[in-house]
């Protein structure tokens, strides 16, 4: 599916699905090389992807050194969210997060090549130091006013505390193409890989 928001003179459009990745290259994902494995190099993100790449729905799962209630936070506080969604630590211009059903969830990147990407979304379920639901779309702004969205999907988090320490649950679903499913995957991979560092003992 392909979604189009023309100006005028400016018809472009953007394939469904990608975490700036697959079908919109550039600030996340395979094309970048950002979280890919490295030649003679172990990629600790490689673990924590659970289903086959390129099919929805796309899990990814990760135990860490930390409770559920500490883990909550940081994606629910904008100053922790922005140390590891990107593609690198800080990779991100700003973050808006009204976390309560109805509120919006934002994220920016920095401009690149006349054009600014965002992602963005809608709470649509809230529970305490548990559970995120949250819908997903790309945005892309360019510099002759042209705008591209893709449709929206779905992500729902689960936080859950073990004898070791927690649980992170991630199912991002309804990502209607391949290539937008498959970088997506790359994106959580790298993401979990830094939480991860970020509770290092």
């Amino acid at each position: 599916m392909v979604l189009r928001i023309p100006q005028p003179g400016c018809a472009r459009t953007v394939a469904a699905g990608g975490w700036l990745a697959g079908h919109l290259p550039g600030v996340l994902g395979r094309s970048t090389g950002v979280v890919g494995p490295t030649p003679g190099a172990k990629s600790v993100s490689l673990d924590f992807l659970k289903s086959p790449p390129g099919q929805d729905p796309v899990v990814v799962e990760g135990h860490f050194n930390t409770s559920a209630a500490r883990l909550f936070r940081t994606w629910t506080d904008p100053d922790e969210l922005m140390q590891w969604f990107g593609p690198s630590p800080r990779g991100l211009v700003s973050a808006r997060l009204d976390v309560e059903p109805g509120g919006i969830w934002e994220c920016a990147f920095p401009a690149r090549e006349g054009r600014t990407d965002k992602l963005t979304g809608e709470y649509v379920a809230v529970e305490q130091d548990s559970r995120l639901v949250f819908t997903w779309e790309h945005h892309r702004a360019h510099a002759d006013g042209a705008v591209e969205k893709t449709p929206a999907s779905l992500v729902t988090v689960t936080f859950t505390d073990t004898p070791r320490g927690a649980r992170l649950h991630l199912l991002h679903e309804r990502i209607e193409e391949e290539g937008g499913r498959l970088g997506v995957t790359d994106g959580w991979r790298g993401s979990f890989a830094r939480i991860a560092a970020l509770f290092e003992a």
